[in-house]
């Protein structure tokens, strides 16, 4: 089972008892919805070359 993460300023009392200031955590929140956004257009970009590939 995935766990779910808390959304910033959900947890801010725990994660800064963990030592994460907010602005540390909205960064890892969006490094990884950044390496989500690249991963999904790298898999679309290798579709649309092995369909041209096909077509051809």
């Amino acid at each position: 089972m995935m766990e779910l993460r808390p959304y910033p300023g959900e947890q801010m009392a725990d994660n800064q008892k963990n030592g994460m200031d907010f602005q540390e955590y909205a960064s890892v929140l969006l490094n990884d919805h950044l390496n989500g956004v690249q991963t999904f257009l790298w898999l679309t970009l290798r579709k649309a070359e092995n369909a041209f590939s096909r077509v051809k």
